[in-house]
């Protein structure tokens, strides 16, 4: 492997560009995939371990465990607390642990996630394969949709993400679902993939893809043009994407997706196997298969060839001994665990319960209660019993307090001479469920 510095020369990406113009022009109504990995920096064999079983990526022939490393959990501003030495070793870890297959993006930022897999692999550069995205979005519109593709800004992204990752080719660039598919249409995703495509014939990029979160009607369309190389969709026991749980019509367009992929030997990678989160962390004994079994219930599918899946944190440390966020937007300073029974979707419909894809779990009576943000809960919680409190003693002595006599005014037009034993109810009421609120009960 030929490894650069932090920067690409510009005018050298053009000169390759030009020099295969001609091959590009051919295969612009749909470009072979092996002819593509010829131009591409050599067919790399990598090496895999005993560690992880191993299937092969469809149509790109390349042979990976199933576990792949997601680079969405190393930035800080989604709640990865360690430090950039030990997120470099992290990462090492994952490597040496067997995982190949490493996923980030821009916007999971820079020097958050590609510079750190960049620096944790370069000596190991050719016997993995590492993802990353190129990112579309109109910062001047609330949805973010665009209304051209500027072409120069592929070209742009495909510079910066060789030069964060300290290597003179990526493996595979996808379409960033969001944001990027989300904010397009078919049309301009395809004019994307007409500049990877060029970017894949200069050997820059060995292979083009896209990413989807929900919005699985374009995907399809994108799948059925068969123009890419590999996709990665979000596929779980908990049916959800970037910030939305999906509909039971959302769920089977995303299998018709599935379907049409596996028909025309995409690679297939799965994300938020873990429901973005939702299925794992939650400290309690009985819960602590949980995350596997969702990902046995994903591997089932053999249209499915690997999942990534962010890992913030080495084996020593515990789930109830690190922070967690709740979801990947919104980090929460202390662990929460979320009550299976709370989940609205199951592997299978049978009375309403849930059935694992884990043995050991069926038939399990899940605890229900969950720790709560105590920074948030316990001042509202304390809030409640004082308003509680201020009814009730206002109740009991008929106060003269002109707040009290509006509320009693209003509720005398219904309880008329009961409207004070009212309120002494009321407060109580209020005092009891405060104090449970503040106590993580409710």
């Amino acid at each position: 492997m030929r490894v650069k510095g932090n920067d690409l020369d510009r005018r050298e990406f053009m000169k390759r560009s030009v020099g295969a113009a001609a091959a590009t022009a051919v295969a612009a109504a749909g470009p072979d995939t092996e002819n593509a990995c010829e131009a591409a920096p050599g067919k790399k064999r990598i090496t895999v371990t005993s560690a992880l079983p191993t299937r092969v990526l469809g149509k790109t022939k390349v042979e990976l465990p199933i576990l792949g490393y997601g680079g969405a959990a190393l930035p800080k501003k989604w709640g990865n607390t360690l430090s950039t030495e030990d997120r470099v070793k992290l990462v090492r870890h994952a490597y040496e642990s067997g995982v190949r297959y490493f996923d980030t993006a821009i916007s999971y930022s820079y020097s958050d996630s590609q510079a750190i897999i960049g620096e944790a692999l370069k000596d190991v550069r050719d016997n993995v394969f590492i993802t990353t995205k190129v990112d579309f979005w109109d910062t001047s519109k609330p949805d973010g949709r665009i209304t051209k593709v500027d072409k120069k800004e592929v070209a742009r992204q495909v510079e910066k993400n060789l030069a964060e990752l300290q290597s003179d080719y990526i493996d595979a660039i996808l379409i960033h679902g969001t944001p990027g598919v989300e904010q397009m249409t078919v049309e301009q995703c395809m004019e994307v993939q007409d500049e990877l495509a060029k970017a894949r014939d200069t050997g820059l990029v060995r292979f083009v893809g896209f990413s989807a979160h929900h919005y699985f009607d374009k995907t399809l369309a994108l799948i059925s043009t068969g123009r890419f190389d590999l996709c990665m969709l979000a596929y779980g026991y908990l049916p959800r994407g970037h910030s939305r749980l999906f509909s039971p019509r959302t769920t089977e367009l995303r299998n018709t997706c599935l379907a049409k992929a596996h028909e025309l030997q995409m690679g297939t990678v799965a994300m938020k196997v873990l429901g973005a989160g939702m299925l794992s962390g939650f400290g309690q004994e009985q819960l602590e298969k949980v995350p596997a079994a969702a990902i046995r219930y994903v591997l089932q599918d053999d249209r499915v060839h690997l999942l990534t899946i962010g890992m913030r944190y080495p084996p020593k440390s515990t789930p109830t001994s690190r922070p967690l966020p709740a979801t990947r937007n919104t980090p929460m300073k202390t662990e929460r665990c979320w009550p299976v029974s709370a989940l609205p979707y199951s592997a299978t419909r049978t009375s309403g319960r849930c059935v694992w894809s884990d043995p050991s779990l069926q038939g399990k009576a899940f605890d229900t209660k969950y720790e709560r943000d105590k920074t948030v809960h316990v001042p509202w919680g304390v809030l409640m019993v004082a308003a509680g409190l201020f009814m009730l003693v206002c109740g009991s002595i008929e106060s003269k307090f002109i707040v009290y006599r509006l509320l009693v005014a209003r509720s005398g037009i219904l309880w008329g001479e009961h409207a004070h034993r009212l309120c002494q109810i009321s407060g109580a009421t209020v005092m009891v469920a405060g104090a449970l609120v503040a106590l993580g009960y409710i």
